[in-house]
């Protein structure tokens, strides 16, 4: 990340949004005077974490311009076949806060796993499990919802964002992922975009509501 064309290597820096300019990998994400700009994207399954493609295959960014004509940027990414979730914003500042691999910021998902779990799998997520790229995950909150023929609905909490690391998760128990969705980020949850495709612009009080944790994990 650049700030005013400096490169910062530290996890936290301030910033002045009325000041500052920003980029992250060459992009320009903040410039001098721009408004700060943070939407909450309910991203469909099928979508790809981008904000273009050049093979034509549909993104989140089709869905935000439709909306918002600000440039924005994606906060972390949900693969391909995840649904729920997803911050997009011009403010890095927020981003590094959110997405950074030492932000301890909650992310709640909703897995609807093949089979009935076992109360032995569900302690092994809440410790640790190692995963095929041989990464071992932090402690999390993980719990069954409901189990219904021959399905597990799970709930996993974490603060980390290592790559596909709750289908990993599943994965490591030898077991299959039906469907996957992230319900939170801090404390604000799917309920204020229900539904896929749903899209809206945070406010100050909302985004002070990302950073806060529901639990001790």
């Amino acid at each position: 990340m650049k700030v005013n064309n400096r490169t910062v290597k530290t996890p936290w820096q301030e910033i002045d949004p009325g000041t500052d300019s920003v980029s992250i990998d060459g992009n320009q994400v903040m410039s001098v005077g721009r408004k700060r700009l943070t939407v909450l994207l309910n991203k469909p399954a099928g979508y790809i974490t981008a904000m273009f493609d050049d093979r034509g295959r549909p993104t989140v960014g089709d869905i935000v311009k439709e909306r918002f004509s600000t440039e924005l940027f994606h906060v972390g990414r949900l693969d391909k076949d995840t649904e729920g979730l997803l911050l997009m914003t011009n403010d890095g500042q927020l981003a590094q806060d959110i997405a950074h691999p030492s932000s301890s910021v909650e992310k709640t998902y909703l897995v609807e796993v093949r089979g009935v779990l076992e109360d032995r799998e569900i302690r092994s997520l809440s410790e640790g499990v190692v995963l095929r790229d041989g990464f071992r995950t932090s402690p999390a909150r993980a719990r069954i919802v409901e189990q219904k023929e021959g399905i597990s609905v799970v709930e996993i909490v974490i603060r980390e964002g290592h790559k596909r690391q709750v289908r990993e998760m599943i994965v490591s128990l030898g077991r299959r992922v039906i469907r996957l969705t992230r319900t939170a980020i801090g404390r604000v949850t799917i309920e204020l975009v229900p539904n896929p495709g749903d899209i809206k612009e945070l406010t100050e009080e909302e985004i002070a509501l990302l950073k806060k944790k529901k639990g001790t994990l």
